[in-house]
């Protein structure tokens, strides 16, 4: 072997021992458990989770596989974001150890003045129990650290998103699909503008003349009923202030072989002169609010269409 060759090879292996100790000391090298899931708790055992930050706490809980605001009056909590915070959490990795020096966690939002703190349980056991700090350099990302550890990590995803939102009651009133809804019966508290629209096959009916139905005016009602998100709700001892004990409508919703009845009640407001709408199905407790704007377009008239 000649001396270029030998001087060549020594340069090589004193470049590869020099990077391994590089990776071998570096932070985010975390010691070989790079990737390493953190929490492998049965997604189907969660039934409580805690969210606290500097304005509030809240407390979620499954009661009869539905899922509750606890914090709100055991209001109905929107269960996409319960199933996304959990497959989130589900996710999170051992990857980037950034600090473990107690006196830096203020730094990265990940002290419990500062921190959002999730606490994730199956009854009294904690499965999973973190805070979560400020947004890494890429905003896919966060810093986060373990609860009763000092070392805070960079995350792998986006963990805040799923435990940063202001409410997390369920404000959707109906969620269908349009393609099943074959009837509407507009029924109103005077008995002269109650009609009825009915589809045959791809045609919308008017069910009194069988008069064809304007497609724009079909559109519009089943986009608004489909996805009908309220702006606020109504508490359940303030129900006499919305009227829906006689409301102004009640619209029936036909799909398949089931039936939604929607109770529709608009109020002038005292403040502005402006119109709000009180909403309700038939049957269930929750009370909802929507602005005119949207109320109107739940007000159809046989003419419209």
């Amino acid at each position: 072997m000649s001396i270029k060759r030998t001087y060549i090879l020594a340069i090589i292996f004193i470049l590869l021992l020099g990077t391994a100790y590089i990776i071998k000391t570096t932070p985010w090298a975390n010691h070989g458990e790079m990737n390493k899931r953190l929490f492998t708790f049965d997604k189907n055992d969660v039934n409580k989770i805690e969210i606290t930050n500097k304005k509030n706490k809240t407390i979620l809980e499954k009661q009869d596989n539905l899922w509750l605001v606890r914090s709100a009056n055991n209001f109905k909590a929107n269960q996409t974001f319960i199933d996304s915070m959990i497959k989130t959490v589900l996710k999170i990795k051992d990857t980037i150890l950034v600090s473990d020096n107690v006196k830096k966690q203020a730094l990265y939002n990940v002290d419990k003045e500062n921190g959002i703190t999730v606490k994730i349980y199956n009854n009294d056991k904690i499965l999973a129990d973190f805070v979560i700090g400020k947004d890494g350099s890429s905003f896919n990302t966060n810093y986060f650290r373990i609860a009763n550890s000092d070392k805070v990590y960079l995350s792998n995803i986006n963990i805040k998103r799923d435990f940063s939102y202001p409410d997390y009651r369920d404000m959707n009133v109906l969620t269908l699909k349009k393609k099943n809804i074959s009837k509407l019966e507009f029924n109103y508290k005077n008995n002269k503008k109650t009609f009825a629209i009915e589809k045959n096959k791809k045609e919308w009916k008017i069910v009194s003349s069988q008069k064809l139905c304007k497609q724009e005016a079909i559109d519009e009602i089943l986009n608004t009923i489909s996805n009908l998100v309220s702006q606020n709700i109504v508490r359940k001892d303030e129900k006499e202030k919305t009227g829906l004990n006689n409301p102004e409508l009640k619209l029936s919703i036909f799909q398949d072989k089931d039936k939604k009845v929607l109770l529709v009640n608009a109020v002038e407001q005292k403040k502005n002169k402006e119109k709000k709408y009180y909403l309700q199905i038939e049957g269930d407790d929750n009370i909802y609010s929507v602005d005119g704007y949207l109320g109107d377009k739940l007000m159809k008239q046989k003419k419209d269409f």
